[in-house]
């Protein structure tokens, strides 16, 4: 990154809870520091997504009735949870089998039997095995 002199914003002063020049830098395509672009452009992104939200709701809105039961039947929670999370959740818990299965097996060549490590990290295996049906 390239800076070209002070940021021109305001910060908050500690000591006597005031309001200073920003002390940073300024980018090169900017008149403030990187702490304040962020913020200038998490506020732009939020403008952007509320103007794109109200615009499908205006195209939604001339919509016929049939047509926009089938756009809320696919937008309903229970489908977003059916198709889109359980997936998800099935998938982090089958790699995490994955690897304390192989966890286990490279353990057991190293450690007793009867080792508590051992029997902890094969219950564990045991319930994510039940939570996803393998």
């Amino acid at each position: 990154m390239t800076y070209k002199g002070k940021c021109n914003c305001m910060s908050k002063n500690i000591k006597n809870n005031g309001l200073r020049p920003c002390k940073a830098f300024a980018l090169k395509y900017s008149n403030a520091c990187l702490t304040h672009s962020r913020i200038k452009i998490i506020f732009i992104q939020s403008v952007w997504r509320a103007y794109r939200v109200r615009r499908k709701v205006k195209f939604m809105k001339k919509l016929p009735n049939d047509a926009l039961n089938l756009i809320h039947k696919y937008m309903r929670y229970d489908h977003n949870i059916q198709y889109k999370l359980l997936p998800s959740y099935l998938k982090i818990y089958r790699k995490r089998y994955i690897a304390l299965h192989n966890s286990l097996m490279y353990s057991q060549d190293s450690r007793s039997p009867c080792s508590p490590e051992l029997t902890a990290l094969t219950h564990k295996i045991q319930d994510i095995k039940n939570v996803i049906c393998l």
